[in-house]
């Protein structure tokens, strides 16, 4: 694993570093200064749908990471067969970079998933986890899988596109 800072995010004052592991980037921001509290975002979702309460949580006193899932910013995509465990140890390998252990881990929506497995797979970097807006099937219905990659897909209009992301995630 090798760490490089790359500057600051003015408009926040978060730090913006990259992780090394293996042939993956992991892309990151950090902010504050205490106990560790790691905000994972959602199903395709980046890390500055936490901006907001990644400052509040600093000015709080605590130092919060913001990863960016793989294929989100400058994370590498993830690799065909990748598992839950292999983005679960991403965010370990950010826990352990940072020195956080053991961190506060908040799982959003899909998000959820990564915080539980990285609990499950690692107590010893794990303080707690919170689940904000969990799903808390194992899959969702098919239905709602074909909206959700709907909500993705660039050769839909910009209304389809709309109507899935209404459809899946509000």
């Amino acid at each position: 694993m090798q760490n490089s800072g790359n500057g600051k995010n003015k408009e926040h004052g978060l730090a913006a570093k990259v992780l090394k592991r293996g042939n993956a980037r992991i892309e990151y921001r950090t902010t504050g200064s205490g106990p560790g509290v790691v905000l994972i975002p959602s199903l395709g979702r980046g890390a500055e749908d936490f901006d907001l309460l990644a400052t509040d949580l600093a000015r709080l006193g605590y130092r919060v990471v913001q990863p960016e899932p793989r294929g989100i910013g400058g994370s590498s995509a993830l690799n065909k067969g990748d598992t839950l465990n292999d983005m679960a140890a991403d965010i370990a390998a950010i826990i352990e970079t940072e020195l956080l252990a053991p961190a506060v881990l908040v799982g959003h929506a899909a998000g959820n998933w990564v915080a539980r497995v990285l609990a499950h797979d690692r107590p010893d970097l794990t303080r707690a986890v919170a689940l904000v807006a969990a799903i808390v099937t194992r899959t969702p219905s098919d239905d709602i899988r074909a909206s959700i990659s709907g909500s993705f897909d660039p050769s839909l209009s910009d209304a389809e596109r709309l109507a899935h992301l209404e459809r899946a995630y509000f």
